[in-house]
């Protein structure tokens, strides 16, 4: 199904003349009209440019030349002066069939400009033509009075019949995969495609060159029969949706493609990579309005990539409706915005996988940023072994960072069906004794700071314990947090007052609810720990922040 949703956007592309490709050139060789070379000119890395220009991929050693975009050993004969004259010789039998491409290329068409450079590359040395900076692998177009004779339309139809004609004209026929259509199918699909992490040639989707790979005998991409023009539309529109910013998400090696059966003008991929608060608002705020019937009957399309060798690998593949994601964005969003007491921050989806980790480059595996992104586009459960590693990393640097307290939030509250649910499952979080537990372990913290200064916090000796087994070390806690509240009532006894009071208020709706402190805390009731803690934090954060500006 993914060949023919890649074949359906190709086909709402920009048009582009048969086999042709948009690469990068290194070297322009200018050609006066009557077939003088006039030199060449290199394109540092600032100037080179990528434009439209004929193209094949090439395997195995048959001399196969490209029309007027080629490397520098076919299109000049150039070799390197360390080479054998094995490799010279090769370069030579390479430049005659470029010549010879050209040649043929100017008789069908009589376009001048083809006949001018076939002119220039025949009657004069082309050695001269053969710079100090020239390398074999540097690809050349040819520019004549100005013109690039490959933007021709007779060139561009010449170039198209061209290859129609090197199709295999005897051979099993099959159903192409991606059209229906009966054909022979392209042996090898020649068009590779750039994906983060792969081979530096690019990949193939569909390919098969050991024994391993293939399947009832069926060799190279014959495994999944695609006739040669749907081969290039899949290929070509893999490369648009990876080359474009709005269209893919990439995290480490995993490449995450989306669109939609009909054009559609909505900024997904910056909302789940880097949401920023106005744009997150102004897309919750659309989607209040009425939504049209094109929104909801427009298909979204999603898949999840990842390279091996010179193969790319589809790890997951999702298709839906443009609504239904829509309606998750909003739920991922709203969700977000329970954690900080209403403060609207949001995160990306790489970002709250890799807060799970101490180092996200060197340990976090592909599959749990697509976790997150297939949870925030199609809703689709969070596993709980997620849960299980905030705690874990919260227990083990001693702190909650805002990124995994929206983890374990949405761990939390994603079976909340409606809106309502999930306001009524957080306020039962806050009566909870593992909650509250955290409030007043931040609470106890702070009134150690303030007795005896910032540089003296319980969190690094006792948040592990405190969030696992409260009952251990909360009653010594509390009686260490006495002694410093004693020593506060000396100093600044309005300070104490307040102190004492929230510390009181806490305990006591712990007691309303269980005899002493919970003894041992399973994974989610630790979640709650953290939660409760970290929410503490914030609203003494943010008084503090009001006091300052209130100063100022």
């Amino acid at each position: 199904m993914l060949i023919q949703r890649l074949i359906q956007y190709a086909d709402r592309l920009e048009k582009t003349p048969k086999y042709y490709e948009k690469k990068t050139v290194n070297w322009v060789i200018e050609v006066e009209p009557d077939g003088r070379a006039m030199g060449s000119a290199f394109l540092s890395m600032e100037k080179r440019f990528t434009k439209l220009v004929p193209f094949l991929s090439r395997a195995g050693t048959k001399i196969n030349p490209i029309l007027l975009y080629e490397k520098a050993e076919y299109a000049l004969g150039f070799t390197a002066e360390e080479a054998s004259e094995k490799d010279r010789a090769k370069a030579q039998e390479k430049h005659r069939g470029y010549l010879d491409l050209l040649a043929e290329c100017a008789k069908q068409t009589g376009n001048a400009d083809v006949l001018a450079v076939h002119r220039a590359l025949s009657e004069i040395d082309h050695r001269k033509l053969w710079p100090p900076e020239l390398k074999a692998g540097d690809w050349i177009v040819f520019q004549v009075d100005g013109r690039f004779p490959h933007d021709d339309v007779d060139v561009q139809t010449y170039w198209a019949e061209y290859r129609d004609r090197q199709k295999p004209t005897e051979g099993v026929t099959f159903t192409c995969i991606g059209c229906g259509q009966d054909c022979i199918p392209a042996q090898r699909h020649d068009l590779p495609i750039p994906i983060r992490g792969g081979h530096s040639k690019g990949a193939k989707l569909i390919s098969a060159n050991d024994r391993a790979y293939f399947s009832y005998g069926l060799e190279n991409s014959l495994i999944a029969p695609t006739c040669e023009e749907c081969a290039t539309k899949y290929a070509k529109a893999l490369i648009h949706l990876l080359s474009d910013e709005f269209s893919h998400v990439v995290h480490r090696d995993l490449s995450y493609v989306f669109w939609t059966k009909e054009k559609a003008s909505y900024n997904i991929a910056g909302l789940v990579k880097n949401p920023e608060p106005k744009e997150v608002q102004e897309f919750l705020t659309l989607q209040k309005g009425k939504r049209t019937e094109r929104v909801k009957t427009n298909q979204f399309y999603a898949a999840a990539l990842s390279p091996y060798i010179s193969r790319i690998v589809v790890r997951d593949w999702m298709e839906t409706t443009l609504e239904r994601v829509q309606e998750s964005l909003v739920r991922w969003f709203r969700l977000q915005m329970v954690i900080g007491g209403g403060e609207e921050r949001f995160f990306g989806t790489y970002t709250l996988a890799a807060s799970l980790y101490r180092d996200a480059n060197k340990e976090m595996e592909s599959n749990v940023p697509m976790y997150f992104l297939n949870h925030a586009m199609h809703g689709k459960p969070l596993p709980s072994s997620l849960l299980l590693q905030a705690v874990q990393r919260c227990k083990a640097e001693q702190r909650v960072t805002a990124p995994r307290a929206v983890v374990m939030q949405l761990c939390l509250l994603q079976d909340a069906t409606s809106e309502e649910e999930k306001l009524m499952k957080h306020e039962q979080q806050k009566r909870d004794p593992a909650f509250l537990c955290g409030q007043l372990f931040a609470h106890l913290d702070h009134v150690q700071q303030v007795a005896i200064g910032p540089n003296a916090t319980l969190v690094d000796r006792y948040y592990g314990t405190a969030s696992t087994a409260p009952a251990s070390v909360f009653g010594f806690l509390v009686r260490n947090a006495q002694n410093h509240l004693g020593k506060i009532r000396k100093l600044r006894y309005n300070q104490y007052v307040n102190l004492n009071r929230v510390i009181g208020e806490v305990m006591d709706q712990i007691k309303d609810q269980i005899e002493d402190f919970p003894k041992l805390l399973k994974p989610e009731k630790q979640a709650l720990f953290a939660l409760g803690f970290y929410h503490q934090q914030q609203i003494r954060f943010k008084k503090a922040e009001k006091k300052v500006a209130g100063e100022e």
